[in-house]
């Protein structure tokens, strides 16, 4: 309790419980007076007495890990709300360094004990944000095996378990992340006589629908290292279908499409959005299909397509939002 007053009575209770002998206050005062002495003569400021019933020991930020940790995990939650995940990360990781093991480990009592349950709450809390951290950097590859490892730790923990689908799914292994959470319902239900939590219904839900807002995120944007390798192409979505083998005539039509392109192209890049009119049957796709292979150089982030099925015998038209998924996907 670091910075805080604390009551010699809280201290009697930390190391005795509820059995503390007669002369425990004496035992206590002598042992505070040795600590000062040997913090003084380290050069500390040692230990005030408070009111002649308690103490305090003043330290600084960095005197102490406990308080070091809290301002890592301080610092890094300000850095991420301004956008640089990847330094928040590195906070991160250079917070959860100091620890070495369980907070407070070997130390009996109630006091003790109710000090560490909170400590190791906070490191659990600062791992988990660590890691989805590093989930959303796109580096599910280097981090499936410790969060396996974290959850398997934490084995009624909802949070650890959806990170580890999170990251399985991303890694291609599907039937893992569904696995996981199977797992993680049979403990619930059998342990608690509860059902997981409304977040990973949630995940469970778009893992089995494979719901692009779970997938890989993009990259993110970085200052340019010059003295690094430049990163490989983004995939082009090239969705055209084959081009007609024959096609003759529409040279009028095709005109007038790689007219409202270049119409475009001279202002700016407006988008014109243009539709081929007509009846079923009169080759309205192979003329948009042919024309588009013909400038397909002009657009090189892609070329779309999507089939909605107005006329198609064999099923029911595609709905709009199914299309706009596609297009977003791609």
């Amino acid at each position: 309790e670091a910075n805080r007053a604390v009551p010699v009575s809280r201290l009697i209770d930390a190391v005795w419980d509820d059995n503390p002998p007669a002369t425990a206050a004496k035992q206590v005062r002598n042992a505070i007076s040795r600590l000062r002495a040997a913090l003084l003569a380290g050069g500390d400021p040692g230990i005030s007495v408070i009111n002649g019933a308690g103490y305090r020991i003043t330290l600084n930020e960095g005197q102490l890990d406990a308080l070091r940790f809290e301002a890592g995990v301080a610092a890094a939650k300000a850095v991420a709300s301004a956008g640089d995940l990847p330094q928040a990360a590195e906070t991160l990781r250079v917070a959860l360094g100091l620890w070495r093991g369980p907070a407070l480990a070997g130390l009996p009592g109630r006091v003790a004990e109710a000090a560490a349950a909170v400590w190791n709450e906070r490191r659990l809390a600062a791992q988990e944000l660590y890691l989805d951290h590093q989930l959303a950097l796109g580096r599910h590859h280097e981090f499936v095996a410790e969060l396996a490892e974290l959850a398997a730790e934490n084995p009624l923990r909802e949070r650890p378990a959806a990170l580890l689908m999170l990251a399985l799914y991303r890694c291609g292994r599907q039937s893992e992340a569904l696995t996981t959470f199977a797992s993680m319902r049979a403990r619930l239900a059998d342990e608690m006589g509860l059902d997981p939590g409304l977040a990973l219904r949630h995940l469970h839900q778009q893992i089995l629908t494979s719901d692009a807002s779970i997938a890989l995120p993009p990259p993110s944007r970085q200052p340019a290292d010059r003295s690094r390798t430049p990163p490989a192409p983004l995939p082009v979505p090239r969705q055209l279908p084959a081009a007609p083998h024959y096609f003759t005539g529409r040279a009028e039509h095709l005109k007038t499409l790689s007219g409202l392109a270049d119409q475009a192209a001279g202002t700016g890049g407006t988008v014109v959005i243009s539709a081929i009119d007509g009846t079923a049957g009169i080759g309205k796709t192979a003329l948009a299909v042919y024309w588009a292979y013909q400038v397909a150089d002009q657009f090189p982030d892609g070329q779309l397509y999507v089939n909605l099925r107005g006329f198609d015998p064999s099923g029911q038209p595609l709905e709009q939002a199914v299309a706009v998924r596609g297009f977003l996907s791609a």
